[in-house]
């Protein structure tokens, strides 16, 4: 039986650009970037074509977007003194501020949240050619890369391969052109 990451293996790019477009859909559409079926449809073939620029105001529309998804994630992990990096690696047992049940449920769903809205929305902006969100996508792929399931990771390996230009079966080979990338833009 195929488990979900594998699934997300076998996704061609338009449909994992169109996957994580729906999966935005809701939280892009209360940030002023209501797409249509039709249009998300389109901008995922731009990205297949490498012409997602020309998309104009729906990926500027897009862009604007995730980046305040980002950054209200971003703060709301800052609110904890954790930057995304650390909060993957923090066991939810170790989060401060739970003394019930219901408080530890509710901080989790919040800190997977926050971490599911930065890793899945770096991995679209690097599909739409942002090389900005390169750092968040390898962080996520290299936080999964021990775990072949690890759904989140292999979308940013994916993500990681399309925009570097290299073979995503190869994921070890993807992590190094990442860390190559950046040595040689000096990040």
């Amino acid at each position: 039986m195929r488990n979900r990451a594998d699934n997300v293996r076998g996704w061609t790019i338009d449909e994992l650009v169109l996957i994580l477009l729906r999966q935005f859909k809701r939280l892009l559409t209360e940030r002023g970037a209501d797409l249509t079926d039709s249009q998300m449809r389109e901008l995922a073939q731009a990205v297949v074509d490498k012409r997602a620029d020309s998309m104009g105001d729906t990926l500027v529309a897009v862009r604007r977007a995730l980046d305040q998804i980002a950054a209200e994630s971003e703060a709301l992990l800052a609110g904890w003194g954790l930057t995304f990096a650390e909060s993957l690696r923090m066991p939810m047992e170790e989060m401060p501020g739970w003394d019930t049940t219901a408080d530890f449920l509710s901080l989790a769903n919040e800190k997977v949240n926050a971490e599911l809205r930065i890793s899945a929305g770096s991995a679209l902006r690097l599909l739409f050619g942002e090389s900005a969100a390169l750092r968040d996508v390898l962080t996520t792929a290299k936080h999964g890369a021990d775990d072949p399931e690890d759904v989140d990771a292999v979308i940013a390996v994916r993500a990681l391969a399309y925009y570097l230009d290299a073979d995503a079966a190869d994921s070890d080979g993807v992590l190094e052109a990442a860390d190559a990338w950046f040595g040689a833009n000096g990040s």
